[in-house]
């Protein structure tokens, strides 16, 4: 009754209570979108449930244990999801398109985790092709277009990210945490990075005070984006003192949430500030931080990473920077005004 997450499931666990244990997780989703509160305790409760009732709630409710299984890989990755997702697959082959999209949306943690946000982008059309293009307003669906812009972001293609924000945010899925947390959150962000800060500083008040309303912690997605996007801001404005204390609550939340996408976007925020403020081998060892977070980074996180290697170079070491440019993917619209800086060097 007091939203003590961990305690229920503590005590239900005790207790050998597996049914009432998954009661608890549902209604955590339900309520926030997220497992973060005891994470420990409830990816232990995850698993107890997948083993206790997995077998049978993939014949009888599929969509149940896919949403289990998106918590399980927030949590701790879930190396086993995939065969869990392919048992779903397989056991209903003409699957509506909500369990369709919830099987692709599960597939979009599973490669955003293991920093792969160009298959994850695949996985979240395939998702929103299934639901016709507009997610229902009910459960995880209501987040896929909140889901794919913040691949596109873990990508690098800020451009495409703001499209999709500025279409969600033009078309609201009825859904409170996607529409008036989770969307303008990540839409602060962007908006930071592209220089527009008054919009940014506008849409991140907006979803902290929304979150407040909703009774969302500090480990909700849409509040550190919306963190992010106040850092950029100050950060632009060169009042990184002030850059700094934010970065510190935001570093906190990320760690919260499990989400190692948040984790790595605010490591390299952090990345950023120490390069502002001369440090050299903070910068340094913040990057080589956010390299060891993902497993199998593909070439859109490659080049992100990169691109924070060149403004450490140019800042730092400027005759090491063209041999890491040429690293970069040429065919990104900031890569060509990089190699015309680097150029005279």
């Amino acid at each position: 009754d007091r939203r003590d997450v961990e305690g229920a499931l503590t005590h239900a666990i005790a207790m050998g209570d597996v049914e009432r244990a998954g009661r608890i997780l549902r209604a955590a989703l339900d309520r926030s979108m997220s497992m973060a509160e005891g994470a420990d305790v409830a990816a232990r409760a995850l698993r107890l449930w997948l083993h206790e009732f997995g077998a049978a709630f993939v014949e009888t409710d599929p969509a149940g244990v896919v949403e289990f299984l998106i918590g399980l890989i927030t949590l701790d990755g879930a190396d086993d999801a995939p065969s869990w997702l392919d048992r779903v697959r397989r056991a209903h082959p003409h699957a509506d398109g909500e369990l369709t999209a919830l099987i692709e949306g599960a597939w979009n943690e599973h490669h955003q985790l293991r920093g792969q946000p160009r298959e994850a982008i695949r996985r979240l059309h395939l998702a929103l092709d299934a639901v016709g293009g507009r997610p229902p307003s009910r459960g995880l669906l209501s987040l896929l277009h909140a889901a794919t812009a913040g691949a596109h972001v873990q990508a690098g293609e800020l451009d495409a990210a703001g499209a999709v924000v500025e279409q969600a945010l033009a078309h609201p899925t009825g859904g409170r945490v996607a529409d008036d947390v989770r969307v303008p959150g990540i839409a602060a962000f962007v908006a930071a990075s592209g220089g527009d800060l008054s919009r940014a500083d506008e849409l991140a008040a907006h979803t902290g005070r929304a979150a407040d309303q909703l009774g969302l912690g500090d480990h909700e997605p849409g509040r550190i984006f919306a963190g992010l996007a106040l850092v950029e801001l100050h950060l632009e404005r060169y009042e990184h003192d002030v850059a700094g204390r934010i970065l510190d609550q935001v570093m906190r939340a990320s760690d919260a949430s499990h989400r190692l996408t948040l984790q790595s976007l605010a490591t390299l925020q952090n990345a950023k500030l120490a390069r502002g403020l001369g440090d050299a081998a903070g910068a340094g060892a913040l990057l080589a931080q956010a390299r060891r977070l993902y497993a199998e980074p593909d070439a859109a996180v490659r080049h992100v990473l990169g691109q924070e290697a060149v403004e450490q170079a140019l800042r730092f070491d400027p005759p090491t920077a063209g041999t890491l440019l040429a690293d970069l993917d040429r065919f990104r619209v900031e890569t060509p005004p990089r190699r015309a800086h680097v150029a005279p060097l």
